[in-house]
């Protein structure tokens, strides 16, 4: 999105741009539900939206392929910990702009996916865990931020829509370390593990390459949709 300008308020990197009669407004939320909803709690306060999207990347949690566009009808959450009974609370999408958001997919020949999205509190690392969560949720994607984006956007009468990439495969590990980096008390632990464990960082170096892959699609996409909303 050329022509736009980015800042820094109330701690939160943003972007916003004007095309036509779209403005968007990107805001960076850092990682995890918690943040997320801190960051949507700050946006909404300070101004009026017709639509609130989550996006970024998911991990597929059924067969899909790197840069698949994560379409859900439903986010969910409420899975803290593996059992056999866990009860979610869910968000269901906006009807209207997943039905322009299909069209556009069906329409360009998009790889996506749709189903349930559940939103977890820790990275899920394991193919292992995918499986267990997939199964329990039955859902086809996780991440760690669309519920809370959800939880403010219904608070604020605002719609909402997610559209994510997958970035990793439900049959792929991520380094086990990565959950240890999410607090400054476990961060050297986490480093050293890394070092410890070599296959870790080709883990990382094929996760870098999805990711590349992931956010082009993703970017493709966004192009085609913001000129479908400045026509209509």
């Amino acid at each position: 999105m050329p022509g736009g300008r980015a800042f820094k308020a109330d701690g939160l990197r943003q972007y916003v741009a004007e095309q036509s009669n779209v403005s968007i407004t990107v805001v960076q939320t850092g990682m995890g539900v918690q943040m997320a909803k801190s960051a949507c709690q700050n946006i909404f306060t300070s101004s009026s939206y017709h639509l609130a999207i989550s996006s970024g990347f998911a991990g597929a949690l059924i067969p899909a392929s790197i840069g698949s566009l994560v379409i859900p009808e439903v986010v969910a959450t409420g899975v803290h910990h593996f059992s056999e009974q866990i009860e979610l609370s869910s968000f269901p999408c906006s009807v209207e702009y997943l039905q322009i958001v299909r069209g556009i997919v069906k329409d360009r020949h998009f790889p996506w996916m749709s189903g349930l999205l559940v939103t977890v509190t820790w990275i899920v690392c394991s193919a292992a865990e995918k499986n267990v969560l997939a199964q329990q949720a039955q859902a086809s994607a996780v991440d760690m931020e669309s519920a809370g984006i959800a939880e403010v956007a219904k608070a604020y009468n605002i719609p909402f829509l997610v559209v994510r990439t997958v970035s990793d495969l439900a049959h792929e590990n991520l380094p086990k370390a990565f959950n240890l980096f999410m607090s400054p008390l476990t961060w050297m632990h986490g480093i050293w593990q890394m070092v410890s464990e070599p296959t870790a960082w080709a883990q990382v170096y094929r996760l870098r390459g999805q990711t590349r892959v992931a956010a082009k699609e993703l970017r493709n996409f966004f192009d085609t949709f913001f000129i479908q909303l400045r026509q209509q």
